[in-house]
């Protein structure tokens, strides 16, 4: 890194942090040297949270997950998941009738896509999967409003956080855990999961798990560590740095570093080994810098501020080639497929206004009305997925493992939704 990099970089971390009074207040919204063995000084007590009662304002909202859904009947294309608000979700395959001995081995290990997520309001966790309407509920933990939920160990792990009474981050680490035998529990209820775990340091600005296993990297001041999902409290410190303000990425075994992004401040970005906290540069001289990097590690996705509109481009990593998209959007509205790294799915505005980006869209000063495109980067195309609502304000979109399903949330109201992307598909309103 040359000195001027670094003075530049210094000279941000005014502009960041006056930044970090925003970021509380979109997740009240919403949503280098090694020093191998320093802990966090993270809560070392396992805590449980109550398996039964629910408030009352909640209950209405969580019965329409599944009557509504019931009624559908054939399950459409575009599919909606939950129309309650959901803070976080997660996909992951499953085997459909594995201890069923009167099929044949082979029908034993077919698996379907399993759609599980957090309800916001109660922080119950839901699920249901492709071939079903109905949501069940999984667990029946009471943790009021919910901002933010990721989950690990295919499903069974979950990562709550939240505001407490002083608007400190909360976040807790959790496992889905069959509930215990309890006569104080109703039998209607002793059916749903126990959560137990334990919680990490308050206000922890930045968290991201692994692609590959259930390790996890968090941001905690201006320092970086990382922990295992089964013991969260053996953490790590491999990251120390005056920047506290962060978005990150894990891919493979590399951790993608940005400056969040702010049209009022220069962004950079960089690849930081999660071993020993190297850091090299990759991107810079782009003031709202947002990136999305490709699962192979050979391409960045970044959008910009560009006088009251957005830019985007692919940054080639191999050839320093820099070079605009098909489409103009923002690099959270995209998402890489995995099997071909030169397909990328994008949500793109349709009415895209002048404003101040990407601040005036994270605080929900601007909305926008997108349409899905598939991008193929090496044939220089964009395909539209056609009879696509324009309801959408797309957040969050991913791919499922056998990258047959992007499941997105619809910023307007946090819902969650998915669409069949098979080539034989055909979408219906």
């Amino acid at each position: 890194m040359t000195r001027k990099t670094a003075i530049i970089i210094l000279a941000t971390v005014v502009v960041l942090a006056g930044l970090s009074v925003g970021y509380l207040i979109i997740f009240s919204g919403q949503e280098a040297g090694t020093t191998g063995g320093e802990t966090s000084g993270g809560t070392d007590a396992e805590f449980s949270f109550p398996t039964s009662g629910t408030s009352a304002d909640t209950t209405a909202a969580e019965e329409t997950t599944s009557t509504e859904l019931e009624n559908i009947g054939q399950i459409p294309k575009l599919r909606q998941i939950t129309p309650t608000l959901v803070s976080g979700f997660t996909t992951f395959e499953r085997k459909i009738n594995p201890n069923d001995t009167t099929i044949p081995e082979s029908q034993r290990n077919q698996t379907e896509t399993v759609y599980r997520f957090v309800h916001r309001a109660s922080g119950n966790v839901y699920e249901t999967t492709e071939n079903r309407l109905t949501v069940s509920r999984v667990t029946n933990t009471t943790i009021p409003k919910v901002q933010e939920a990721m989950f690990f160990n295919s499903g069974d792990g979950v990562i709550l956080r939240y505001l407490d009474d002083n608007n400190d981050i909360e976040t807790f680490v959790g496992k889905i855990e069959d509930a215990p035998a309890d006569p104080n529990i109703a039998e209607d209820e002793s059916i749903y999961s126990a959560l137990n775990g334990s919680f990490l340091p308050k206000n922890v600005s930045t968290l991201i798990k692994s692609p590959t296993k259930d390790s996890f990297f968090f941001i905690k001041d201006n320092r970086g560590y990382t922990f295992d999902g089964a013991a969260p409290q053996a953490q790590t410190l491999v990251f120390e740095y005056p920047i506290t303000e962060w978005l990150a990425e894990w891919i493979n075994n590399t951790i993608i570093l940005t400056t969040k992004p702010s049209w009022l401040s220069e962004g950079f970005a960089f690849a930081m080994n999660p071993t020993n906290g190297n850091l090299s540069k990759l991107l810079d001289d782009k003031y709202g810098l947002a990136t999305k990097t490709s699962p192979d590690l050979t391409k960045i996705l970044y959008s910009e501020y560009n006088g009251d509109t957005i830019s985007t481009g692919i940054y080639d990593l191999s050839t320093n080639e820099d070079k605009p998209l098909t489409v103009r959007t923002l690099a959270d509205k995209c998402v890489w497929g995995k099997k071909n790294t030169d397909i990328v799915y994008c949500a793109v505005p349709t009415n895209l206004a002048s404003a101040d980006y990407p601040d005036d869209w994270y605080l929900g000063a601007v909305s926008f009305n997108d349409s899905i495109f598939e991008i193929n980067l090496k044939e220089d195309t964009a395909t539209m997925f056609t009879g696509f609502p324009l309801i959408f304000d797309i957040s969050n979109i991913s791919l499922n493992e056998q990258e047959e399903y992007l499941v997105f949330q619809n910023k307007k109201d946090l819902s969650l939704w998915s669409l069949d992307i098979r080539p034989n598909a055909e979408i219906t309103e």
